[in-house]
């Protein structure tokens, strides 16, 4: 029997990779983070979570972590929960 392949899940940690850098003096828009994070190569996957996000401005990336609690800080996180 074949292994079941599973997408690799987006986690906090990923999306900090790609917009942590962009925030700095300036509020940003969800369309400054999705540029930001198609600039920096992100997968699909990483510009659907951020185009869900429902707020019309962020000033710092922890804004963005109780819009995006539901994603695993990380994958040792995904490891350990199953």
């Amino acid at each position: 029997m074949k292994p079941v392949l599973r997408e690799t899940p987006v986690t906090r940690d990923e999306i900090a990779t790609h917009i942590g850098p962009a925030f700095g003096a300036r509020r940003l828009t969800i369309a400054d983070l999705c540029s930001h994070a198609r600039q920096t190569r992100a997968r699909t996957e990483v510009l659907d979570e951020l185009s869900r996000l429902r707020r019309t401005y962020y000033f710092e990336l922890r804004d963005l972590w109780g819009e995006l609690g539901h994603l695993p800080v990380d994958l040792e996180e995904v490891a350990n929960c199953g």
